[in-house]
């Protein structure tokens, strides 16, 4: 798969989406920030400021990962996400779950996975979902930031301890990425406006 195809696919992965065509069904407004981008740029414009989350196996983290990357249990994430009493329209659970990354509204997050970008974009579509608008994917995902990373940039071990972000949230998602109920389906399909596309 080329990079075209991978930026194509991305918003895809994680769910199924409707597309809508005009204002009779809910219309997600674009990202403020660029969806995917690569290793390439990372090493050369990323700064301190910048924050890594890695979406792989904890044993994978553990013997290499971004140095001060935070690791995320997307399996555990997923899971939540698919229940009632923790699914995604429980907005402030999900910021707090978000927090506890030292991740904010105003944060500049790279996700990266072992490179199929699947998982990265799983919880890509979390964070944007939530407001964190300057989330992307790392395209390739960490074996081109082995490739592009000097040494010293590398680090190993368990997760570091981090302190969790307290400042203010957006009191309702921002609309870069939407979650769809059977309902509105149902509703835009009987009218023709929608698109279904399973992936």
């Amino acid at each position: 798969m080329n990079r075209t195809q991978r930026v194509a696919y991305l918003p895809l992965i994680a769910f199924s989406f409707c597309l809508f065509t005009n204002t009779g069904c809910r219309m997600s407004q674009p990202s403020s920030g660029k969806n995917v981008i690569s290793a390439a740029d990372l090493t050369s414009r990323s700064d301190a400021s910048t924050l890594f989350l890695d979406v792989r196996p904890r044993a994978d983290y553990e013997v290499g990962h971004v140095s001060g990357a935070r690791w995320v249990d997307l399996t555990e994430w997923v899971k939540l996400a698919k229940t009632e009493a923790d699914g995604l329209e429980h907005f402030r659970k999900w910021q707090q779950r978000i927090a506890t990354l030292g991740v904010g509204p105003d944060s500049i997050v790279r996700v990266y996975d072992d490179g199929s970008m699947i998982e990265a974009s799983r919880l890509w579509f979390i964070l944007q979902h939530f407001c964190v608008a300057q989330a992307s994917v790392v395209n390739g995902g960490w074996r081109a930031l082995q490739r592009e990373m000097t040494a010293d940039r590398i680090a190993s071990g368990p997760p570091a301890l981090v302190s969790a972000y307290s400042g203010a949230w957006p009191e309702r998602t921002c609309g870069a990425v939407d979650v769809q109920t059977r309902a509105d389906v149902r509703r835009c399909m009987t009218a023709k406006e929608a698109k279904i596309l399973d992936v």
